[in-house]
Order: C-alpha cells, then structure tokens, then sequence
C-alpha cells in the first residue's frame, strides 16, 4: 500500500515537516489560476458590453425627448403668437363687422321692486 506521501503527489516530499506540507497543499495549478483569471475577465468585458450598449441606447433616446421638446416650444411659441393676434383690437372689431354686429343703444334695467320677506 502506498503511503500518505505517495497519494498526496508530487507536492509533499515525504521527508517535509506537517507545517511545509500544508503549505504546499494549498497551492493553486497554475493551469487553474489562468482559467479562472480568464474566466473573470470574460465576464467583466461582458458586463461592460452591457453597460455601454445601455448608456448608448438610453443616450439615444434622451436626444428624442430633446427634440421632441424643442418641436413643441416652437408650436407654443407659434399658438402664443396666433392667440396675441386673435386678441388685438384691430382683429376683434374687424370681427365685429364680418359677424354684423352693430353697437347698443340705449339699455333699459328694470328696477327691482322691495319685497317683503318673512322670517
């Protein structure tokens, strides 16, 4: 039967003291530290794929808004300016005539009578 040092591999030499043996064991293959640094940056670099596709499409959809915004300034300013005319006294008594109004007279009020009420 093999010893302890046999099974545990080339990593512990059979003469080495309890305190090198533990050492050694915990040594990582170089093989494995590769992968796992691969590993890792695979997914970083993904995650930052991500990150940018996100910033970009939310970038582009912000400078719609923009513009958006900037259309319907410009229509307010357009109504404002439509609504200040509609408003002038040259447009309204220009109104006054194409509808055929024409000016009061004299006004007659009725004058309320006192009435008495009860309590």
């Amino acid at each position: 039967m093999p010893s302890a040092a046999t099974r545990i591999g080339t990593w512990v030499s059979a003469t080495a003291t309890p305190l090198e043996r533990r050492k050694k064991s915990f040594r990582l293959p170089l093989r494995h530290l590769n992968l796992a640094v691969g590993t890792l940056l695979v997914m970083v670099g993904a995650a930052y794929l991500v990150q940018v596709n996100s910033l970009a499409t939310k970038g582009y959809y912000i400078r719609e808004l923009q513009q958006q915004i900037q259309e319907r300034q410009k229509l307010t300013r357009a109504l404002e300016l439509q609504a200040m005319g509609l408003r002038s006294l040259d447009t309204v008594q220009s109104r006054v005539d194409e509808l055929g109004m024409v000016a009061i007279g004299s006004s007659e009020f009725l004058n309320p009578t006192p009435v008495a009420v009860a309590r």
